[in-house]
Order: C-alpha cells, then sequence, then structure tokens
C-alpha cells in the first residue's frame, strides 16, 4: 500500500513506503519516465531506502543488471533505455572530488540519466537541473518527498506523478 500527502508548498508531495517493495515501485516508474540527461539527486540517511529506489530505476530503464551501492567504486553503469549512471557519494570528503568525476559530461557522452546517493555532501556542486528526492524514516516505512528544480527537472516530476508513481492505493491520509 502507498500512502500520498500533499506537502506544504504548492506542487510538494510527501510519498509513503511501507514496504521496499513499494520503494522499488517507486523507482521503476521514476526508471521508466527518464530521459539522458536527467539528474535524480538523492538525499537521506543511511537506510532510508536510495539504493532501493535507485535498484527500482535500473529496472525501469530496463537494465537486467542488479543495481547496487557502489560505495568503492562511485560509479555504476546500468545499460538501459536511457543508460542509467549510479554514483554513490558516501566516501567523497571534498567537493572536488565530486567534481573530478565529471558525472554531468560522463552522463552527455553515454547518452545516460544518473542517479546520486549522498547529495548533502556536495550540494553545491550538483547539476543545476535536477529532480531531489529526500528519503526518509517514517512511522511506517520511509518516506520521499520529490522536489524539481528546473524545466526539466519539473516534466520528469510530473511524468513521474502522470504515472502514479508506480504504486497503487494512493490516498491522502498519512499512516
Amino acid at each position: 500500500m502507498f500512502r500520498h500527502s500533499g506537502g506544504k508548498q504548492e506542487g510538494e508531495s510527501s510519498l509513503w513506503l511501507p514496504s521496499p517493495r513499494d520503494t522499488l515501485r517507486l523507482g521503476q516508474a521514476l526508471g521508466r519516465c527518464l530521459e539522458a540527461g536527467d539528474c535524480v539527486a538523492l538525499f537521506g540517511p543511511v537506510g532510508a531506502g536510495k539504493t532501493t529506489l535507485v535498484q527500482g530505476m535500473a529496472e525501469g530503464t530496463g537494465s537486467e543488471a542488479h543495481a547496487t551501492s557502489p560505495s568503492f567504486v562511485l560509479v555504476h553503469r546500468y545499460a538501459g533505455t536511457p543508460n542509467l549512471l549510479h554514483a554513490d557519494l558516501y566516501r567523497i570528503e571534498r567537493v572536488s572530488e565530486f567534481e573530478d568525476l565529471a558525472l554531468e559530461e560522463m552522463a552527455e557522452a553515454e547518452g545516460a540519466a544518473m542517479a546520486i546517493e549522498w547529495c548533502e555532501r556536495c550540494r553545491g556542486a550538483l547539476p543545476a537541473v535536477r529532480l531531489e528526492v529526500h528519503m526518509s524514516y517514517a512511522a511506517q516505512g520511509r518516506q520521499a518527498l520529490p522536489w524539481a528544480i528546473g524545466s526539466r527537472a519539473e516534466a520528469l516530476l510530473d511524468a513521474w506523478r502522470r504515472a502514479g508513481f508506480g504504486l497503487r492505493g494512493a490516498t491522502g491520509d498519512r499512516p
């Protein structure tokens, strides 16, 4: 079951995810909406569901690979439509380390979208146009709060919304 609650600001929606399966479905729906060049910036504590969301995103692009956290290699590539670059910034200590990855340039060269975990570590160096997804613990499961920055990110968020975020049983009530 999925629960949807309108946020405080216009266009802001909290997505309540009672199970990892719901988080995976949310990611699958987002993956089906991605286009080359899109950036999904993921924020949240350990265990909030960031990697599970990216697993779903990879599946949604049609990738046959099982997405895993790239904590030690920093970036994984998943072949799909579009391709998906999955970066994990947990071990990044300086913004310059993120900039050295040249992730945007890599995405452009490979016709890929980007999913970046641990964006708290380099907020000022993130792509200017991005869909932020803030993951957190909720009373019953997890919560995702998407926020679009830039017109392409707004279009991505609208497409994801029109897809029902890939979840069934939406209600306006918080668990």
